[in-house]
């Protein structure tokens, strides 16, 4: 699949806002209590950031619940593996779940 392909998909995935069983969607769109399965990263998420991403344990499979939301958009909470994590928004729209 070229890395356009892959791009407009991960789009599509990131405008579903349905967050039932099943469907998929970024991290931000996720509510508190709603877990989800990480299905990829996006491929715009390259180096560095990709790679921070990855060593915090969003790799593929893995399963994150979503916590806690700072006001005024600051960081969003996930717990991922028994570990609580904040990320930015614009980070957590780099990361498809399916949502369980």
């Amino acid at each position: 699949m070229s890395g356009l392909n892959k791009m407009l998909r991960f789009k599509v995935m990131e405008e579903n806002s349905g967050v039932g069983a099943g469907t998929s969607g970024s991290l931000k769109a996720l509510r508190p209590g709603d877990v989800g399965r990480v299905v990829e990263i996006s491929p715009e998420c390259r180096g560095f950031e990709r790679r921070r991403l990855m060593d915090l344990g969003l790799v593929p499979g893995s399963l994150v619940e979503r916590a806690e939301r700072a006001p005024f958009g600051g960081p969003i909470a996930f717990r991922l593996r028994g570990v609580t994590l904040a990320l930015r928004p614009s980070e957590a729209e780099k990361v498809a779940v399916e949502c369980l």
